[in-house]
């Protein structure tokens, strides 16, 4: 095995990290890849609370959340390009966030039959513009994004900043994206996309299926009245991949992820002195950086999640939420496949395109 230096091993994911520990037997290099993972991880961490940061204090505490938006975006674009013409992903990023302001503004301003439509055709035009190329996973950082802004909406003048906030992100997230991408070099722009889309293969199946079944799921929840949807919504756009096939491994690792989550949340909130909620979450992004499995990062979001809810709910009502949420989200998700694939929901046809990029 070709021994890879310390900046290398800094761009690899967590279980790519693990990975290369477990097939390095050379002490020193091993050593190496650990201190360079620790690092990173300390760095991402600093990083992710330095944006977040500035954005409460630029926009008001109330858009902390346009911040870890942007944050997640940032971290998903330096790697992640939109699959089409560079110069057509810079007039795409523009309309994304357009989306992410109005979209779940409106949708909680609106009654549930609304809701539902506004959340449908928003989530489809984000799945169409930045999941064309599943393989990239672009869908999990627009539509997560979508699903936190609908969960920590805001009025008045804290919406005019939230406008600001995002409009700043997308100038931020545009730079970003034009450094990383700029000299790639594709044959079809969006025009392209709407084609593909419209030619009725899987890939166009799939992004009605995500956008049907997130649209619905929430609708579900809205109409019985369950506080904190977005963590159905999360549920949901998590077990409706592209790719079905792994989905009886996640909704395991989900139910065990959760229940998990939030009993380590119960102990640490009573062990931690002062006010553990506040730092929590912080201890629990820490802990899904070193995280190289589903089922591990579920538990340590289950921490930052609950940390932002239980000054609103209490730490029981917080925890019985996030478990009925979820419950929820991952019975729905699995009775909406069925409906809608009749059983399959494998996703083929772009495995060809993946291998056609240019």
């Amino acid at each position: 095995m070709e021994e890879m230096n310390f900046y290398d091993v800094m761009q690899l994911s967590a279980a790519d990290t693990k990975q290369l520990l477990r097939e390095t037997p050379v002490k020193k290099e091993k050593r190496m890849y650990q201190l360079a993972f620790v690092v990173k991880n300390v760095l991402c961490i600093l990083f992710c609370m330095t944006v977040v940061v500035s954005f409460t204090v630029l926009f008001g505490e109330e858009n902390s959340i346009p911040g870890v938006v942007v944050l997640i975006a940032i971290l998903a674009m330096r790697k992640a390009d939109f699959d089409m013409n560079p110069r057509h992903g810079l007039f795409v990023i523009p309309i994304l966030f357009a989306i992410l302001a109005a979209g779940p503004h409106l949708a909680g301003l609106a009654g549930s039959a609304a809701a539902f439509g506004i959340n449908l055709v928003s989530l489809l035009l984000i799945l169409v513009l930045s999941c064309h190329n599943i393989y990239l996973y672009n869908h999990a950082t627009f539509v997560l994004g979508y699903l936190l802004l609908m969960g920590y909406d805001v009025s008045g003048e804290a919406y005019i900043r939230r406008i600001l906030a995002l409009m700043a992100g997308a100038v931020l997230v545009s730079a970003v994206f034009y450094i990383n991408h700029r000299k790639k070099e594709f044959s079809w722009g969006i025009g392209g996309l709407l084609r593909d889309f419209f030619s009725g293969d899987e890939r166009m199946r799939w992004q009605i299926k995500m956008a049907l079944g997130l649209s619905t799921g929430m609708l579900l929840a809205s109409l019985l009245g369950i506080p904190r949807m977005m963590w159905m919504g999360f549920a949901c756009m998590s077990l409706l991949p592209p790719v079905q096939s792994t989905v009886p491994a996640r909704i395991k690792q989900r139910l065990i992820g959760v229940v998990g989550g939030c009993a380590l949340f119960a102990l640490l909130y009573q062990v931690l002195p002062g006010d553990p909620g506040t730092y929590i979450g912080i201890l629990g992004g820490l802990a899904v950086g070193f995280s190289g499995t589903y089922g591990w990062q579920t538990v340590f979001n289950c921490l930052g999640a609950l940390s932002m809810a239980v000054g609103v709910f209490g730490i029981a009502g917080a925890i019985a939420l996030r478990m009925i949420n979820n419950f929820l989200g991952i019975l729905y998700s699995f009775c909406f496949h069925k409906l809608y694939e009749g059983g399959s929901g494998l996703l083929r046809t772009n495995e060809k395109a993946a291998a056609d990029r240019t």
